[in-house]
């Protein structure tokens, strides 16, 4: 029997709790949130099924893709799109409604400018930087230029 995975809401939609149910007692979403309600002795609660495999709106074992991410503990459950959201990583990253994911303000470097650096968001500047893997030397990306500009 397949499990099914579920994830308990707040009343501001915030997933507060995760569990797995077999597909005997999930048959249908709304039987497994009758089974977690009893379970948990919460018969209000509030649980939605979401796929685990599900990140980005792009399913890993190459199925189809079930409500945008897969559900985690502080991520939120969008009720007019039917989706989760995973939790932003940045305060100041957006909704990128097209595949469920954070966007950055500044664009990711590209693949080619990319090789050879360990490359993170500084939300202080907005921007992105990199550590040199070579001499360990920092950079800062310049999205006009489309170069690392050292730092």
């Amino acid at each position: 029997m397949a499990n099914k995975y579920f994830a308990q809401l707040d009343e501001n939609n915030i997933v507060i709790r995760t569990g797995l149910v077999d597909e005997g007692s999930a048959a249908s979403e709304a039987k497994g949130e009758a089974f977690l309600r009893s379970l948990y002795k919460e018969p209000n609660a509030i649980w939605k099924q979401y796929d685990k495999y599900t990140v980005n709106n792009t399913q890993s074992k190459g199925e189809t893709p079930f409500r945008g991410n897969s559900a985690m503990i502080g991520g939120e459950w969008d009720e007019a799109n039917q989706v989760f959201w995973h939790v932003a990583p940045f305060p100041s990253w957006v909704k990128e409604m097209s595949n469920y994911s954070w966007q950055a303000p500044v664009a990711y470097p590209s693949a080619n400018q990319t090789a050879g650096y360990s490359i993170f968001w500084n939300e202080a500047d907005q921007r992105w930087d990199a550590v040199k893997f070579s001499d360990e030397s920092k950079w800062a990306w310049d999205p006009d230029t489309g170069t690392w500009i050292a730092r």
